[in-house]
Formats: structure tokens, C-alpha cells, sequence
């Protein structure tokens, strides 16, 4: 996008073998939701906005998070926050050429204010994650404001035109607070097999893994309560989770300094067949590790990570680790 600032957050492999990235830019004078698509080749689908690339210009500024696809819509779906009005944001896009698909929310976009919508009152909403359950429902992940520095989980569920689905949670939002001060943020989002949704975050310095039934209420199955806090012996937050073919979760982020990969049986009990009783930790010499992505090799099961770790202030490099 030439010289403005442009980011790459999330990434999107199509039925077709093609390429999405989605990210935001400031090319329009606002940080904009972008998205480029690639051909199997890796050049650029120049029948996809202009040479490849499609910009959804506002006259706010929102930023990208997350990127998924309705099949029988054939559209692609980018989730994000909008930074002015501090709520979760959303654009649909024809797959074909990436203009804005408007029978899609008003116009092709869609703004969430989940604290309106839940508590009547605004404070900030931030969108950490996307996912398309089987009946190309959108389910996001994050967090809203409680008070002036606490969060409360929040994830949303909007039938496949954008409405919010008033089957889950009565009005398609679930917040959900562990306790006075305690901070909380849902980073990432699964659908089990079964249609369960398992978030993935923190809870003060702690994983935090929550399972919910289909209709938004807590799965009890799940570590008695549906909520499980995993302290792992660190300052500890994940920020990605993924569903094993056999059922297991995985969750990875950070405990200090070290990557961290947690794997769970369906009850939330630790699977003491993964790493150190259920535990794997990574250092990479004295950097500072932060792991963003996680995604499972459909061929052998084998588990990739990626992130950046930064052995000083001003120097950030990219990482790539896959776990048996």
C-alpha cells in the first residue's frame, strides 16, 4: 500500500487453494480495514479490488483481527475493532471481487457496541478473534470495559446476514466476569465438532479457557463450571487456541518469558501425555516471546505456532515452531 503504515493480522486459506490477508492501513487517511488476495502461486488476484488488494475506507479508524468465510455466501467476513466509536466492527466482502457484499449488516459493514447492547452504557469493546460455526454464524471473541481498568470476557454470535442471534445468550452477546478485580479478556475462539464454543485469554496474570454450550450458557462438563484459570507459575496470558481432531484443546501464549502451549481433555482436566504434565514451555536464548497463532496440520496433527520474541527493546524478530 506504499508508504502508509499497513498491517498484516489475520490470514485466510480459501476452498479454492487462494489467499486472503486481512490488516488495516492508514493509505486513506484513517487506519482502514484492508484485504489482499493471493492466487496459489503467491501473485496477487488482480480481479480482487485493485491489483489484488481492496480497501474499506470510513471516515473512522478500525483495525483488523480477524478473517473468515461463509461458503454458501461466498463472501469473506474481516472482524476488527472501530476505534472511535470503541466497538467491535465488521465487513463482508464478495469473494470474487471484494467489493463490500450489501445484503450484509447496512451496507456491507456492521458496528457491535456490546456494553450498549449489555449494560446500556458505552465503554470500550474490542473484537480479538473470528470464527464460522457449520451454520456460517459469526462468532467473535473479546473484551469489554467493566470499570476504568478492569474487562469483562465478551463473545458475540450474529446469524450468517449480521443480525445478532437472539438464541444465543437472549440478545447474541455473553459477558462474563470471574470476580471483583479481576481483569479479563477472551484472545481467541474455537467451535468444537459439536457446535461448543471455546474461548481462549486471561484472566488477571492466568490462562483463562472457557467452554460454552451452543444457546451461550456455561458448559459445566468443562471444568465443573465451564470456566477453567490455569496458573502456570508465571505472568501467564494466552492468545490463541485450536481443537485437536480427537477433541483435545490447545491453548498457547506467554508465562514470562517463555512460549507457552497448554493441551486439556474435553472434562478440562490437563492431558498428561503433552509436554511436562500437560505443559509445554519454549525459550528461545533471553528474547521475550510472544505467540499470536496456532494451527493444527490436518495431515498428522502436528501443532505450528508462530509470533515474534524481541531480545531487546528495539529489536523484534519472527518465529515459527511446530510441536509433535
Amino acid at each position: 500500500m506504499g508508504s502508509f503504515d499497513d498491517e498484516g493480522n489475520s490470514l485466510l486459506l480459501m476452498p479454492d487453494g487462494s489467499i486472503v490477508a486481512g490488516g488495516d492501513s492508514n493509505a486513506a487517511g484513517t487506519y482502514d480495514f484492508i484485504a489482499s488476495k493471493l492466487l496459489t502461486d503467491g501473485s496477487f488476484d488482480n480481479s480482487f479490488g485493485v491489483n489484488g488488494i481492496i480497501n474499506i475506507a470510513t471516515s473512522f479508524n478500525e483495525y483488523n483481527t480477524g478473517v473468515g468465510f461463509q461458503p454458501t455466501k461466498d463472501r469473506i467476513i474481516l472482524s476488527g475493532s472501530n476505534i472511535e466509536t470503541a466497538a467491535f466492527f465488521l465487513a463482508a466482502l464478495k469473494s470474487g471481487d471484494g467489493s463490500l457484499d450489501t445484503s450484509f449488516g447496512a451496507g456491507g459493514t456492521k458496528i457491535i457496541d456490546v456494553s450498549w447492547e449489555e449494560f446500556g452504557s458505552g465503554s470500550n469493546n474490542n473484537a480479538t478473534s473470528l470464527a464460522i460455526d457449520s451454520s456460517e454464524r459469526i462468532i467473535l471473541s473479546g473484551f469489554v470495559l467493566h470499570s476504568v481498568e478492569l474487562s469483562d470476557m465478551a463473545v458475540v454470535r450474529l446469524q450468517p446476514d449480521g443480525s445478532l442471534d437472539s438464541t444465543f445468550g437472549g440478545n447474541g452477546i455473553v459477558t462474563m466476569n470471574f470476580g471483583s478485580n479481576q481483569d479479563e479478556s477472551a484472545m481467541a475462539v474455537a467451535i468444537q465438532s459439536d457446535g461448543k464454543i471455546v474461548l481462549a485469554g486471561y484472566a488477571n496474570d492466568d490462562f483463562a479457557i472457557v467452554r460454552l454450550m451452543p444457546n451461550g450458557t456455561l458448559d459445566t462438563s468443562f471444568d465443573g463450571d465451564g470456566i477453567l484459570i490455569h496458573h502456570l507459575g508465571g505472568v501467564d496470558k494466552s492468545y490463541t487456541v485450536a481443537i485437536q481432531a480427537n477433541g483435545k484443546i490447545l491453548a498457547a501464549g506467554i508465562s514470562d518469558n517463555a512460549m507457552a502451549v497448554t493441551r486439556y481433555l474435553s472434562d478440562g482436566t490437563l492431558d498428561a501425555t503433552f509436554g511436562t504434565a500437560g505443559v509445554a514451555k519454549i525459550i528461545i536464548g533471553d528474547s521475550t516471546i510472544h505467540t499470536s497463532s496456532m494451527k493444527i496440520q490436518p495431515s498428522d496433527g502436528r501443532i505450528v505456532l508462530c509470533g515474534t520474541c524481541s531480545a531487546s527493546a528495539d529489536l523484534y524478530e519472527m518465529y515459527v515452531i511446530r510441536l509433535k
